[in-house]
């Protein structure tokens, strides 16, 4: 894992594979790469979301998120034990993770921390809420 923090330091795009970098690469030699975010049934979040999987998608890579295999339209009532398996799946192929922190979730922290055991490199973001400005 040391040895990937350190290429990825020096080079970015270097887990992306040859032509990725460019957005040369076919879709099946794109990286997947693991979006966590946390759930909402109403799909609150979808604007950061887009954001994200967009912002993935420009660098070569195919984004799989959990949250975001439900319909908009649709409220859907997720065995736990089912979402649990289907993540750890997901989360099993990936080269990259991204953790989206804007948001406290429960999910988010097992996502991550599954990601943190398999040795998968780990991105985090945030976005600014609330500005707090301390004299």
């Amino acid at each position: 894992m040391q040895d990937t923090r350190l290429e990825m330091q020096r080079n970015p795009t270097s887990l992306l594979g040859e032509g990725c970098a460019h957005g040369g690469a076919s879709y099946t030699d794109r990286m997947k790469v693991f979006i966590s975010i946390k759930y909402h049934a109403d799909h609150a979040n979808q604007p950061r979301l887009r954001i994200i999987r967009e912002l993935t998608r420009m660098h070569g890579m195919d984004p799989v998120c959990i949250a975001d295999r439900a319909d908009p339209g649709e409220l859907l009532e997720f065995d736990p034990n089912e979402l649990m398996r289907k993540t750890f799946l997901e989360l099993r192929d990936s080269k990259l993770v991204v953790v989206d922190l804007t948001e406290k979730g429960v999910g988010v922290g097992i996502e991550a921390g599954c990601a943190r055991a398999r040795g998968i490199p780990i991105v985090t973001k945030a976005a600014v809420v609330n500005k707090f400005i301390l004299h």
